[in-house]
């Protein structure tokens, strides 16, 4: 490979998991992250600027409705992470497959923790 190709190359957004928490690196190395504790509700935005630009986000959000973690759809390890969402009590596969297919500027609510969800203190 041409070396000053390489610096046309993006690198991705990842994202990551354990059983503390919920990283996002964006391509700069900068990290967000949300506690699995502290997850209280997962939306999916979708936008209007596919195919070319990144078109579905999903928003961690925590109960205290500003703390929170962003995620492209396209993200790097997304699969996994969507695989371990899809084990929370009440996620919305419906709403995942509706986000999906969205060409729109919309939000799909995929799931809300509910009292009987919450870590015991």
């Amino acid at each position: 490979m041409f070396k000053w190709l390489k610096r046309f190359r993006r690198q991705p957004e990842r994202v990551s998991f354990d059983e503390q928490r919920i990283v996002r690196t964006l391509p700069s190395g900068k990290e967000e992250s949300l506690q699995w504790s502290d997850l209280a509700e997962i939306t999916i935005f979708t936008t209007d600027e596919g195919p070319w630009a990144e078109d579905v986000y999903w928003l961690f959000m925590a109960a205290d409705g500003a703390t929170g973690c962003a995620v492209g759809g396209s993200a790097e390890g997304f699969d996994r992470l969507l695989k371990r969402l899809q084990e929370l009590p009440g996620f919305d596969n419906d709403s995942v497959i509706l986000a999906m297919g969205s060409t729109s500027n919309d939000r799909f609510p995929v799931w809300r923790r509910t009292e009987v969800d919450r870590p015991h203190e």
